[in-house]
């Protein structure tokens, strides 16, 4: 109920539940953690996991030569291993991951699966992800193998921003400071069951979690 009060409260749709803390006389809601149901008829859904991970905190100033050298600040450091251990703790271990290969998303792909104890060999670098647009991911997600129903998806702004958003579909949520996708963040999309068939709004269910809601 006090979900349903906070979304009439900031206009949020009727089948948008918030996360939020009780506080003495306030209910302080977590916008940034956040759960979108797309009830579909007629689609068959499945225990089918899409992680999107945009890659954490760069830095700007390391001497790189090139943006795609460029490595993680000490902030993106410190967040890739903490959303781990927060996937950890949720029981979120892919078996397939897919990343740029960037050395910011590298670093990141390590940082993350680190914790939840994924083997190197479930490590796929496509150079595709890297400046890529809807269209290129979809093609990427398309050549995962069927066998595997969570995967990993390491990437770039403004490609995953979209590719989220694509997937959401009309109901797209964007946070009050315009940015769906910040560094180190994870957008969990429940998705039907063939990689090859993603459509635009195709996803039943999608939860955004940035590293500050992590507690």
């Amino acid at each position: 109920m006090v979900a349903e009060l906070a979304a009439g409260f900031f206009d949020f749709p009727a089948d948008l539940s918030c996360k939020g803390v009780l506080l003495p006389g306030f209910w302080y809601p977590l916008f940034l953690h956040f759960n979108l149901i797309n009830h579909q008829e007629g689609d068959d859904f499945m225990s089918r996991i899409l992680m999107i991970v945009r890659h954490a905190k760069s830095s700007w100033d390391s001497g790189a030569p090139t943006d795609f050298e460029r490595p993680l600040g000490p902030r993106g450091e410190r967040d890739a291993p903490r959303m781990g251990e927060w996937m950890k703790a949720q029981k979120l271990k892919p078996d397939y991951v897919v990343s740029s290969p960037a050395a910011r998303a590298v670093q990141t792909t390590m940082g993350v699966c680190g914790p939840l104890g994924v083997k190197k060999k479930r490590f796929h670098w496509d150079e595709r992800i890297y400046g890529s647009d809807v269209e290129s991911l979809l093609e990427v997600l398309s050549e995962v193998p069927g066998k595997y129903d969570r995967v990993m998806l390491v990437g770039h702004n403004p490609g995953l921003e979209e590719l989220v958003a694509f997937l959401w579909g009309e109901g797209t949520q964007i946070p009050s400071d315009g940015k769906l996708m910040p560094t180190a963040t994870l957008a969990q999309v429940e998705l039907p069951k063939s990689w090859k068939k993603l459509r635009e709004g195709s996803a039943r269910q999608v939860t955004v979690t940035r590293p500050r809601d992590i507690v």
